[in-house]
């Protein structure tokens, strides 16, 4: 095995009870979106535009998606209803 690939599979040691320092936010870009909640393509828009659904978060230029924690906490929310 080459030093590089080694290198890719070692991981940093985890110490109980020691929280990371950076969070990393997982999104969800429209296709996925659409099998978590039950909406079509135009009402996710609309929703996500008029503050009743998780706004989309432009990532670059031609990528629009989703938080993943902002749509499942919505939904969880939505559950209490």
């Amino acid at each position: 095995m080459s030093a590089k690939a080694n290198f890719s599979r070692q991981r940093a040691p985890v110490q109980p009870g020691v929280a990371p320092s950076k969070v990393v936010t997982r999104y969800v870009r429209l296709r996925e979106l659409q099998t978590i909640v039950p909406f079509s393509v135009p009402t996710i828009w609309r929703k996500s535009r008029d503050g009743t659904f998780p706004p989309a978060v432009k990532l670059s230029a031609r990528i629009t998606a989703w938080s993943r924690e902002a749509v499942e906490q919505w939904l969880n929310a939505k559950e209490g209803v």
